[in-house]
């Protein structure tokens, strides 16, 4: 049995840890499309909830639910549980060595899991990756702690 998080304590983290900007929100804030499209691409599992989306367009989003990181890109598409994650990172060295010194300009985070396997998200910059990141970064912790098991990365071209 897949280990859950709860939703409520999901949504404040993110919301305290940085919150919403336009094109990421809390899944029900989003618009009705927005949900319609991420529901059918990522087929929940029984028990699980959406609680956050960034939808960038058609081809390029990603959901936080209660049990997986799933999201679509450039490079494919693919999930990974929760308790499954090793790292999350971004490379402030190399935004740094782009001029990028202001961290409201980061998008990109690295999602590892306890393989090795990485996916690189871009996300909507300010608040809204500082929330994405931390509210993976507390469910892992969380996860962890409560001695879950370590699903793999999935991912499909």
């Amino acid at each position: 049995m897949a280990i859950t998080m709860n939703e409520r304590l999901m949504t404040a983290i993110f919301l305290r840890k940085g919150g919403e900007g336009h094109r990421t929100r809390l899944f029900d804030n989003l618009a009705a499309r927005e949900q319609s499209t991420l529901l059918r691409a990522a087929q929940l599992e029984p028990g699980e909830t959406a609680v956050v989306g960034h939808v960038a367009d058609h081809s390029e989003w990603c959901m936080i639910t209660t049990r997986r990181l799933i999201w679509k890109n450039k490079d494919g598409s693919g999930s990974v549980e929760l308790a499954g994650i090793r790292r999350i990172v971004h490379d402030m060295v190399a935004d740094i060595q782009n001029g990028r010194w202001d961290k409201n300009q980061w998008q990109d985070l690295r999602i590892e899991d306890e393989t090795g396997q990485v996916a690189t998200l871009m996300l909507e910059e300010g608040r809204p990756f500082f929330a994405v990141w931390n509210l993976l970064h507390r469910a892992k912790l969380r996860l962890a702690r409560d001695g879950a098991d370590t699903p793999r990365l999935k991912q499909s071209a």
